[in-house]
């Protein structure tokens, strides 16, 4: 949690700084660029992140190298795809001077996510502590020292970004002793980890699309909506430690246990994190609810522009509650390798954030965007819900099925046993049989 809180506070206090100097329409344009590194994020965890928590988890440390050596490739070659959707996404917005500093921004962020979660695949948050506390909490306070002198280049602010994350992958790769090199027969393991990601991939296509689109939509009526939209969000992320902490700790801990005692060992594992995150999230969101405007007040002014919007953030609170929920049960599923069954309940969500969000944001402005995000998380957390039951039951099924199979083999094996022991002998009375057997 120590972590993930250096994670999280150093994004909320970036976004803070940034909120609070930039005018509307720059903070939107931020937005919506940060928002699209996000999405290329997602993209990267499921096919370069997830694969290696997977095979990382059970492994040795020199087989960790070999799968770091690997993912770091990946990551590589996966940048050149995805930056050129981050440069059609700056030219629709008409700044396509910052697009370099957004890629290598983009770069340097995948390749520190990818040695800390190599670290965390072993367990070892309290050494990714030290990385991760560099690059966001080294954003922050770097930002937050050019704002003091007046600037205000997006350029520059992206370019800061970039530079706490090469900073922070120094000090990992010298934690975990890595050596750097291009790994051989990188082909077929990235074939592997396609096969093991293709549908994790799919899934968080499916989840990024209310966080990604919901912002564009917000911006068609003005780059200023979308950044409202991203301040409310700011605050709803003042509790994201305790959510992504608790699904760093269930994954790896699910394929741990789903490989020692099966699945019931690794449901054990979700309720025990999930209880303990809701006992820190719910006073969080409670207070957020009772008191929207105390927050808006003492991190935006009373005079900022974004002020006027308790109602919305109530509603934001209620949605964070179901995504909650939804975000343990992906990462129970994850754990257990089945990704497939994620992308089932994201797609619902997808379907429902495109055919509800439009025409809510669009008739409703931000609050149409919050309450469609409530459409969203509750129809994720039911469609998870119900495919987790139908799941244990077929395993109960097929467990019933196995220990009725031993019993009947058990009963074979002694009616042969008792047909052989009590054969007559050959050249032997049954009497003398008897006495043998006896």
């Amino acid at each position: 949690m120590a972590d993930q809180g250096a994670v999280s506070l150093g994004n909320f206090l970036t976004n803070i700084l940034l909120a609070r100097s930039l005018s509307p329409t720059d903070y939107g344009v931020f937005a919506l660029i940060y928002g699209m590194l996000i999405l290329m994020n997602s993209y990267h965890s499921s096919a370069v992140v997830y694969p290696l928590s997977l095979s990382g988890a059970p492994s040795t440390i020199e087989e960790l190298h070999q799968h770091l050596r690997r993912s770091i490739c990946a990551t590589l070659i996966l940048a050149f795809p995805l930056g050129l959707v981050v440069f059609g996404a700056t030219l629709v917005l008409k700044r396509p001077e910052i697009t370099p500093w957004v890629v290598l921004a983009l770069v340097c962020w995948q390749v520190q996510e990818t040695l800390r979660r190599g670290l965390m695949a072993h367990l070892r948050h309290a050494e990714a502590v030290w990385g991760d506390t560099l690059s966001y909490l080294g954003q922050a306070g770097m930002i937050w020292i050019y704002l003091k002198s007046q600037h205000q280049s997006l350029a520059a602010i992206f370019g800061i970004l970039a530079a706490t994350s090469m900073m922070a992958t120094a000090v990992q790769i010298s934690q975990l002793s890595l050596r750097l090199a291009w790994e051989k027969d990188l082909l077929s393991q990235l074939k592997h980890s396609w096969r093991v990601s293709r549908w994790a991939v799919l899934a968080n296509t499916a989840v990024a699309v209310p966080g990604v689109a919901y912002p564009w939509f917000l911006a068609l009526q003005g780059t200023y909506l979308a950044a409202s939209y991203q301040a409310l969000l700011n605050i709803i992320g003042v509790c994201n430690p305790v959510m992504m902490s608790v699904g760093n700790i269930v994954l790896p801990e699910t394929v741990r246990a789903n490989a020692s005692g099966g699945w019931k060992h690794a449901s054990r594992v979700l309720l025990r994190g999930g209880i303990l995150g809701a006992t820190l999230l719910i006073p969080c969101y409670a207070l957020i609810f009772l008191w929207p405007g105390l927050f808006l007040r003492i991190l935006y002014r009373a005079d900022s522009p974004y002020f006027f919007l308790p109602g919305a953030l109530r509603i934001l609170v209620v949605a964070y509650c179901f995504a909650y929920g939804a975000y343990l049960l992906s990462a129970l599923f994850y754990g257990l390798g089945q990704s497939k069954i994620v992308f089932r309940a994201q797609s619902v969500g997808a379907v429902v954030a495109i055919t509800c969000g439009f025409p809510l944001v669009m008739r409703f402005g931000i609050s149409g965007a919050c309450v469609g995000m409530v459409c969203v998380y509750a129809a994720q957390l039911i469609v998870a819900a119900v495919l987790l039951r139908k799941m244990g039951t077929r395993e109960s099924v097929l467990t019933a099925q196995i220990v009725s199979a031993r019993e009947v083999g058990s009963r074979h094996e002694q009616v042969n046993n008792s047909t052989v022991w009590n054969r007559p002998r050959k050249g032997k009375s049954q009497n003398e049989n008897v006495r043998t057997i006896e």
